[in-house]
């Protein structure tokens, strides 16, 4: 049995392992890795943070 995961809000970070500990080890090495990397900007450009609000999650009886 293989476990496969997968970070939503951070395309291309994924993982497949044998036990279920070890995707979340990889996970979190991948997410690591994408952190560190420098990200190359053009000389105006500039980066900016936007918070987005946890829209939190509907449950299937309020869409009836």
């Amino acid at each position: 049995m293989w476990w496969i995961g997968r970070l939503v809000d951070l395309p291309g970070v994924t993982a497949q392992e044998r036990t279920k500990e070890e995707p979340l080890k990889s996970l979190a090495l991948g997410a690591q890795g994408v952190f560190a990397s420098q990200v190359p900007f053009e000389p105006r450009e500039q980066m900016a943070m936007v918070e987005v609000p946890d829209p939190g999650l509907e449950s299937n009886e309020s869409r009836a």
